[in-house]
């Protein structure tokens, strides 16, 4: 294996990875739960999620985002959830 990008962004320590299904994207999330969609053939991270609307993804562990939408309790600071799966 070889170092690639080092992709730094996160205010946090990452708790979550998905990759998209076909290994484009790679989305996180830390324990500030802050969600961060990555590009991996440039290394960027993508300001604009709209641009990973569509994309389908291996699986999701991140408690945010549309598939796990309504999982957090309102006023929730994001550690009522520890980990999710779902899977297409």
């Amino acid at each position: 294996y070889r170092l690639v990008y080092l992709l730094r962004t996160h205010t946090a320590e990452v708790l979550h990875m998905d990759w998209s299904r076909d290994g484009r994207w790679l989305q996180t999330s830390c324990a500030r739960c802050e969600r961060i969609v990555w590009d991996i053939s440039t290394g960027e991270r993508m300001w604009d999620s709209s641009f990973v609307r569509d994309v389908e993804w291996a699986s999701w562990s991140l408690p945010i985002g549309w598939p796990v939408q309504g999982i957090l309790p309102r006023m929730s600071d994001g550690t009522d959830v520890a980990s999710v799966h779902a899977s297409p």
